[in-house]
């Protein structure tokens, strides 16, 4: 019983390790593809100067 009880705990927490590792990917491919379109953006307009923050917090994913 003690030994089918902590697989599964075993299991629950590669299953969260898996989940948080997607969320990371996702989160790092959203942050990727902003900033390529932000370099886009920068060579069609020529923007000299301008300044861009990434706050993760305000992406939901």
């Amino acid at each position: 019983m003690y030994f089918k009880k902590q697989i599964n705990i075993d299991k629950h927490q590669i299953d969260l390790a898996l989940a948080s590792k997607g969320a990371e990917d996702m989160i790092k491919k959203h942050v990727e593809e902003k900033a390529r379109l932000f370099e886009e953006y920068v060579k069609r307009f020529n923007v000299k100067r301008c300044m861009t923050t990434v706050n993760l917090r305000q992406s939901k994913t």
